[in-house]
């Protein structure tokens, strides 16, 4: 891309987006294997879903009231990036 002009900025720009998915799949990964795996966290889990929508829905009906609503999703988001954009098709 180097060569192209404007290819090394363009380049520069995708690879750290591609960069920044890959940090944020890694810190997904790491905080799933540090919670002990899939299997253990599904195991040991008093709730469990089959995807993210799933989960937004029931949060939504569940804890949607709460006044630190908006504060555990800001965290769980972290874990789960998927989730904002699950929630916001739930309203």
């Amino acid at each position: 891309m180097e060569n192209v002009p404007g290819g090394g900025f363009f380049g520069s720009f995708l690879g750290g987006m591609a960069g920044s998915k890959s940090g944020k799949a890694v810190g997904r990964d790491a905080a799933i294997k540090a919670s002990g795996g899939w299997e253990y966290i599904r195991a040991t889990s008093d709730q469990s879903f089959h995807s993210v929508g799933d989960m937004a829905r029931w949060l939504v009906n569940t804890h949607g009231g709460s006044a630190n609503f908006k504060d555990v999703i800001d965290a769980a988001s972290h874990v789960y990036p998927d989730l904002q954009p699950a929630l916001a098709r739930q309203r």
